[in-house]
Formats: structure tokens, C-alpha cells, sequence
């Protein structure tokens, strides 16, 4: 009797513990399509007919020796710059007709370049470009190239 009351339990307790999974999965789900929801109810028209950013310097793929780059684009008019790069962040404000120009210096490496547009009304858009910091070649000494001497021989007559 005391084996049979044992496994009762036992099934029960393991029975409770699915149940309470499954209802701790099913708030999980709703609460990530109320946020979803809310997302969307933010941004009513969340294509913009203007373009938000965009980005003239630098090329995506840039190859370069020197670390020093410049960052520079558009953005729409009443929007602020954010610019992520190196593990470093920073807030741009564009001048009045929206150009914005950014230095900084970069480690050797790649190194991904994030810049974000955020407008008055919420919209964001991001553009994300890829710079390469490479160790400049040496170049070639003249101890290292053999130099061509001419040689000459006598005869003995």
C-alpha cells in the first residue's frame, strides 16, 4: 500500500511540473506578440518616403594601411547619428541640412561599422559598412637586394 501511495505521488509531482512548464511556455508567448503589437502600433507608417540615412564614406570592403577614417552621409532633417564602431559609441547631430562628417581611429583588423538614423517620430534605419585596418607592407631595402657588380678578370699573357 505504502509502494502504491509512493508512485501516486510521485506521478502526480511530475505531472504538476509539466503542467507548470506548459503554462509558464504559454506566457512566454503572449507576452513577446504584446510586444511585437506594440511595435507595430508605435510605428504606423514604418516605411519612411524620405530616406532616413545614408552613407557616403566609407565604402563597404574598404581596404586601407592607415587606421584613421572618416564617417560621412545623410540624414533627414530633425534626426540624430548614432555611430557604433570599435566598441565605441557615438552620438552624432547632423548639421542643418543634414550632412554629418565623423572622424575616428581605428585598431588594426576589420572592424564594422554601425550607424544608426533615428528620426523625431521613432523610425530607425541602420547602415553598416566593413573596414579593413591592415599592417602596411614593408618596403624594400637596398641591403636586401644584391647589387649587381661587374666583375672582371685579367689575363696573364
Amino acid at each position: 500500500m505504502k509502494k502504491e501511495i509512493s508512485i501516486a505521488v510521485l506521478i502526480g509531482l511530475l505531472l504538476g511540473l509539466i503542467i507548470t512548464y506548459g503554462v509558464y511556455r504559454t506566457q512566454l508567448l503572449f507576452t513577446s506578440e504584446s510586444q511585437e503589437v506594440e511595435q507595430v502600433i508605435g510605428s504606423p507608417n514604418p516605411e519612411p518616403t524620405e530616406q532616413l540615412l545614408s552613407l557616403t564614406q566609407p565604402e563597404n570592403g574598404t581596404v586601407q594601411t592607415n587606421g584613421d577614417i572618416s564617417i560621412v552621409g545623410n540624414a533627414k532633417m530633425g534626426s540624430f547619428v548614432v555611430l557604433f564602431a570599435d566598441n565605441e559609441d557615438y552620438i552624432i547631430t547632423p548639421e542643418e541640412d543634414g550632412s554629418f562628417h565623423f572622424s575616428t581611429s581605428l585598431e588594426e583588423g576589420t572592424t564594422i561599422i554601425r550607424v544608426h538614423a533615428i528620426n523625431s517620430e521613432g523610425q530607425t534605419t541602420m547602415v553598416e559598412r566593413v573596414v579593413v585596418i591592415e599592417e602596411p607592407e614593408p618596403s624594400p631595402s637596398a641591403e636586401a637586394s644584391p647589387s649587381a657588380t661587374p666583375s672582371t678578370t685579367q689575363e696573364n699573357t
